[in-house]
């Protein structure tokens, strides 16, 4: 039997186990396990104020994977060599243990690869303290094997892993230093009044890139879900959740692509119908409408979409860029339906204006602008395959555990 320690943050020592097969019986019974400890095993249930096997033959491994937390400073990734389940991506890298996989083509563009993990870590990490916002949201990721799959453009076939639940995010559409970040066309990602002035910077003499960055999107649905399965009253991707009914009072009557009800325009001086948002594409049903509304709805409060170019180009689609109700000014004259997003969709707007709530600590305050540092004392250690520190930050080997029995003192067996 081969044993590895691993160090948290917490300082608890849990250990990885790898070893020959053994039965349900010798692995849940007679250990004096209380309710959680036996549960925790993987093959056993508790009864009775006792721990049984639950199966007949071999004890089937329970995987535990814990989220880590990192250290002050500035934090770069550390790519390698996909392994196991993720054997087929040409190089890996985790963020809070979320894996992110990049084909082979994909994996010579070093620098979009770094601002897909950074903008990753910034979206789960919004307030930049080493530690996961909700880590609710994350533990899901974790258990249900969420990953990003990073394809170097549309062509790139490469297959994802097969498991769990994967979010494509494309190196061509990996965009550093867009002008959709505040702080990158001269204002300031968390001063909301100097967004007003900045809002024609695209570039001006910022330097900034006139692209939008998808990645804020694409990483922000595969958040979604996770929030989508845990609070599914709330954030579920159909039409009742609460999320589901504001995107669609938010359509007005200007229909979707996918049930033939589609009225066009939606934008400029003579709209064919009256809403603020609309998908003529039959491809996005009822999950991805509500999925979009809410990228669309929070990337909108947090001045991601607020310049005057942003709200051109995707008004044929959303009408409302402009996040605050006193901004109202900045709303573009030249389409009839355009607000802002608090005057437009109230019950969005609520949604995603609160970031601290419960059920709301996942969505962001301030706009990730792909530049990960935490502040202040950190959370601790940052993992090896995942990022590493500029700063003093240690290295954590591991935070994936694999429990057979969980006993009240570790003890390591050789």
């Amino acid at each position: 039997m081969v044993m590895r320690l691993i160090l948290l943050t917490s300082a608890a020592l849990l250990l990885q186990a790898t070893t020959n097969a053994i039965s349900g019986e010798t692995a849940c019974e007679h250990k004096s396990l209380d309710k959680i400890q036996c549960v925790a095993v993987g093959c056993c249930e508790y009864s009775e104020g006792k721990c049984f096997s639950a199966t007949d033959g071999e004890c089937v491994k329970k995987t535990v994977k814990t989220i880590p937390t990192y250290a002050p400073g500035k934090h770069t990734p550390t790519w390698v060599k996909g392994e196991g389940s993720y054997s087929s991506c040409a190089l890996t890298t985790t963020v809070f243990n979320v894996p992110i996989c990049a084909t082979s083509k994909a994996a010579k563009s070093t620098i979009q690869l770094n601002h897909i993990a950074q903008i990753t870590l910034q979206l789960l990490d919004n307030d930049n303290d080493g530690k996961a916002d909700d880590t609710k949201v994350v533990q899901k990721m974790l258990d249900g094997d969420y990953f990003l799959h990073v394809p170097f453009d549309e062509e790139d076939k490469e297959e994802a892993p097969n498991l769990g639940t994967g979010q494509v995010t494309g190196v061509w559409e990996a965009v550093p230093k867009s002008c959709d970040v505040p702080s990158f066309r001269g204002a300031d990602n968390k001063d909301r009044s100097t967004w007003m002035k900045a809002r024609t910077n695209t570039p001006g003499n910022t330097g900034c890139k006139k692209e939008r960055d998808a990645t804020v999107e694409e990483v922000l649905h595969l958040i979604t879900t996770a929030a989508g399965e845990l609070w599914p009253d709330k954030w579920g991707p159909v039409k009742t959740s609460a999320a589901g009914k504001a995107a669609y009072l938010a359509n007005g009557n200007c229909g979707w692509g996918y049930d033939n009800t589609i009225k066009k325009p939606i934008n400029g001086i003579t709209p064919a119908c009256v809403g603020v948002y609309s998908y003529s594409d039959k491809t996005c049903t009822e999950d991805c409408i509500v999925v979009e509304a809410i990228y669309w709805s929070s990337v909108s409060y947090i001045g991601g979409l607020f310049t005057n170019d942003r709200a051109k180009s995707v008004s044929n689609e959303w009408l409302m860029t402009v996040p605050n109700l006193n901004m109202k000014l900045a709303v573009l004259s030249d389409d009839k339906n355009a607000k802002t997003l608090e005057e437009g969709s109230p019950a969005l707007f609520k949604l995603v204006s609160d970031t601290t709530g419960e059920q709301h600590k996942w969505l962001p305050a301030t706009m990730p602008d792909g530049i990960y540092t935490v502040s202040g004392s950190g959370g601790g250690l940052a993992p090896s395959g995942g990022f590493g520190s500029d700063s003093s930050g240690s290295r954590m080997a591991s935070d994936i555990v694999t429990v057979f029995v969980v006993a009240v003192t570790m003890v390591v067996l050789l």
